[in-house]
């Protein structure tokens, strides 16, 4: 079900605004970046590879490019603020995550999906 623009933000905020307090680092600078920073912790944790290596200064590495991204999608009552940490998270390149964005946008707009409107999702793999 689609959405007010408010209860997005709810979905939104779930997971980017939890602080992620874990020492993964070798060096203060390491773990003062995870304790620090907010929604891409997860992303960091379980996908380390897609993001760069701290670099021995005090300054956070950019992983550009790349966007942590959850499912379900922010703007339907599944999301990550409605289903009690039911949700996963992906780090997904940026260019594939504002394609996605826009059919998404494209789809309710196309099949005047409006909030509180129902619709169903086939994921075929």
């Amino acid at each position: 079900m689609k959405i007010t623009e408010e209860e997005e933000g709810v979905n939104r905020g779930v997971w980017s605004n939890i602080p992620m307090h874990m020492d993964v680092g070798a060096t203060q600078y390491e773990y003062k970046y995870w304790r620090q920073t907010r929604g891409t912790n997860y992303c960091k944790y379980y996908m380390p590879t897609k993001y760069p290596p701290y670099p021995a200064n005090d300054t956070p590495p950019v992983a550009s490019g790349i966007n942590c991204d959850e499912y379900p999608f922010a703007s339907t009552k599944q999301g990550a603020g409605y289903v009690k940490g039911h949700y996963s998270v992906r780090a997904v390149r940026a260019t594939q995550n504002r394609a996605h964005g826009n059919a998404l946008s494209a789809f309710y707009s196309s099949y005047r999906v409006g909030p509180r409107n129902p619709f169903w999702i086939k994921i075929e793999p």
